[in-house]
């Protein structure tokens, strides 16, 4: 597999600037990320990568690595087919972003940060999870931050989430689960759809806000750890925090 690796470039000094402007780091399409996943059904994130337009198609599991400090960020593109997306290793600090994209698989679909090894000599703390006016479906459909560890940041808005199969699959939103104390969790305006449960939730002394949400599910659970905080408002139908 080619691996992809995204450097910072320092731009060269202007004649008439003292100070060098910094030049975004260069991006790659969902055509060039889903030949990359397909190649050998691994994506490694060494430092910043921004996958930005265009369509890929997944022909199997694309199991994503990412490093300490790094971010993967999915802009305006779409990925769909027959296999699935799953970030099982991210370690502290790392992030994912995920804005107007469509990714539509019918494996399952994990938008994890600072997870998921479980092994305590890694650190993955300050994971963020973000995803914005987008539709995800999978399987089962998981958005997470530091589910192991302390201080993860979720944050899902204008989007839907669905998970689908012949066994009805799970919606997870979650932060901190197993860690603490911290993790923040909010989902609003937002559409989650499941055949058996969406979860909404957080940790010890976490943070967790669901509202202006609509939930398909026959199961939706609105929670947070012992210390923590839930709110749970103008959502359709009216699940309270337990």
């Amino acid at each position: 597999m080619q691996r992809i690796k995204v450097l910072a470039i320092c731009a060269a000094l202007v004649s008439v600037l003292p100070i060098p402007a910094a030049v975004a780091a260069p991006s790659i399409d969902a055509a060039a990320l889903a030949a990359d996943c397909n190649a050998d059904g691994l994506l490694i994130v060494v430092d910043d990568l921004r996958v930005s337009g265009g369509a890929g198609t997944l022909s199997g599991l694309c199991a994503v690595t990412i490093a300490a400090g790094a971010r993967l960020t999915l802009r305006d593109v779409t990925i769909d087919g027959p296999g699935g997306f799953v970030i099982g290793d991210a370690l502290a600090d790392s992030e994912v972003r995920v804005f107007r994209s469509v990714i539509d698989l019918a494996g399952f679909v994990q938008l994890a940060a600072g997870c998921c090894s479980g092994d305590p000599s890694r650190d993955e703390s300050g994971g963020r999870a973000v995803v914005v006016d987008s539709f995800v479906r999978g399987r089962t459909v998981e958005v997470s931050a530091s589910v192991a560890d302390a201080s993860g940041r979720v944050r899902v808005k204008r989007s839907t989430l669905e998970a689908r199969g012949q066994i009805p699959g799970s919606v997870l939103v979650g932060a901190s689960l197993s860690g603490g104390p911290g993790g923040t969790v909010s989902v609003a305006d937002s559409k989650l759809i499941s055949g058996n449960t969406v979860s909404i939730s957080s940790g010890a002394d976490g943070a967790t806000a669901a509202r202006r949400n609509e939930f398909v599910s026959p199961n939706v659970v609105i929670t947070t750890g012992p210390g923590g905080s839930c709110s749970s408002a103008f959502n359709v139908p009216a699940v309270p925090c337990t």
